[in-house]
């Protein structure tokens, strides 16, 4: 994978901005996950985005959002389409105000315990079982980052993970992961990016930077 640099005005709606810092709470979420990366947020346009943080949902601007990430990597849906887009952050933008997913997080940490217990002990894919032992613990009208970023997309029409796999399941790292399926690509860092910064090798796509100033005509 090519490493570039990225600015806002090569974001579009509905891009995807996936995150970390030096925070002990970042730290924290990337050993429990796994990851190398611990919040994400969706692209509003006009140089605003929309996450769910410990006060709720919320629609901030971008350099708001970043301060203090020592890591932001753009990702982008492959085959959504312009109106989509809309109807993606519009999602969020109904969703302001919603409280911060907190049993929803609490399950996340358990599902992904009990994930990488099978991996040790070997007992294959034992995904559904994960599931149901811990994902029951949502608040389906509340949302953790990566949550409401899955959903938005979902509630388009254009899921970033399959159709059948809870939304409560999904990771910062999970979005990064869905490079190697095709459905997102990488476009960028808006910060940081030295070679081997992120687990995304399989991010293979070259970045659309077509029309890429991004317009909100709300």
């Amino acid at each position: 994978m090519v490493v570039q640099s990225v600015t806002e005005e090569d974001l579009k709606v509905a891009d995807l901005i996936v995150t970390t810092t030096d925070a002990f709470i970042s730290k924290g979420i990337r050993k429990v996950t796994g990851s190398s990366v611990s919040h994400a947020m969706l692209y509003y346009g006009d140089g605003k985005v929309i996450e769910a943080v410990a006060e709720g949902v919320r629609k901030v601007p971008l350099e708001e959002a970043l301060k203090g990430a020592t890591l932001a990597i753009v990702l982008r849906h492959t085959t959504i389409r312009d109106g989509a887009r809309y109807a993606v952050v519009n999602y969020g933008n109904m969703r302001l105000g919603s409280p911060y997913d907190i049993p929803g997080i609490v399950g996340q940490g358990g599902y992904q315990l009990v994930q990488l217990f099978c991996r040790v002990e070997r007992l294959g894919n034992c995904e559904d079982a994960a599931a149901k032992l811990t994902l029951w613990m949502e608040d389906e009208e509340a949302f953790f980052c990566s949550e409401l970023v899955a959903t938005a997309f979902q509630r388009a029409g254009y899921p970033i993970v399959d159709i059948d796999t809870e939304t409560a399941a999904v990771t910062p790292q999970t979005l990064l992961d869905v490079t190697s399926t095709g459905k997102l690509s990488y476009v960028g860092h808006l910060i940081g990016g030295p070679p081997g910064a992120i687990d995304a090798g399989s991010a293979r796509s070259r970045p659309d930077r077509s029309n890429a100033r991004s317009r909100s005509t709300r």
